[in-house]
């Protein structure tokens, strides 16, 4: 019997952002004579490319959840105008009835870290300024703004992880008012031959079927 395959980019999302994050320090930074503060060399350029790393890959894991819940759940073509909009258009699609819950998701906190994200990553990608406008006699890391963000600030392990673990939080929230859960057995490759739910997302039914033959793992 032949199975139908999907490709789950939220978990090949995830699985690229955790690897990116363990490769990455809090150590941006390094004193020269005792006054200036600048970068810290290898260290940080090893943070700068990994920390790249994993801002593209929130950003591509957010909106390929929301792609998901639109395609799979909401019925939206995969190839339609909607898809190819904006996510804030299609958050209004998707809290349409709910309009409350919309302003209280984009007063949370989970909103405006992703929104951050999004305009570092807007930066790295568009490419429009590669300068910092300072002269300095160093890498001024510690002033150098990319999107909202310092350069020498932003790309840390403690901030990256922390804005993925909200922007996880963000996806649940979206989740949750179109009453779904995230697939606790949701693989980069999906098929419907298990528990046929090969999305990364499911109804609290079958959330609970996949529990109780498979255990709690993973997320």
């Amino acid at each position: 019997m032949a199975w139908g395959y999907y490709l789950n980019m939220e978990e090949l999302s995830t699985e690229i952002i955790e690897e990116a994050l363990s490769k990455m320090t809090n150590s941006n930074y390094r004193e020269v004579d005792n006054c200036i503060r600048t970068d810290s060399g290898d260290e940080f350029i090893t943070n700068l490319k990994w920390g790249t790393t994993a801002v593209v890959m929130i950003c591509c894991y957010v909106e390929s959840s929301i792609n998901t819940l639109l395609r799979d759940f909401l019925h939206f073509s995969p190839d339609g105008e909607l898809i190819k909009s904006s996510i804030e258009t299609k958050l209004e699609v998707i809290f349409s009835n709910k309009p409350d819950q919309f302003r209280l998701i984009k007063g949370d906190n989970c909103w405006d870290k992703f929104k951050r994200a999004v305009s570092v990553r807007n930066q790295l990608i568009h490419y429009k300024n590669n300068s910092a406008n300072i002269c300095s006699s160093w890498p001024p890391i510690d002033s150098w703004k990319i999107g909202r963000e310092i350069l020498g600030d932003y790309f840390t392990k403690d901030r990256l992880q922390d804005t993925f673990a909200e922007s996880k939080r963000l996806v649940g929230l979206i989740a949750d008012a179109l009453n779904l859960s995230t697939n606790p057995d949701c693989h980069i490759l999906g098929c419907d031959a298990s528990f046929g739910a090969p999305s990364y997302f499911c109804t609290p039914e079958v959330k609970e079927t996949i529990l109780s033959e498979v255990g709690e793992y993973g997320r």
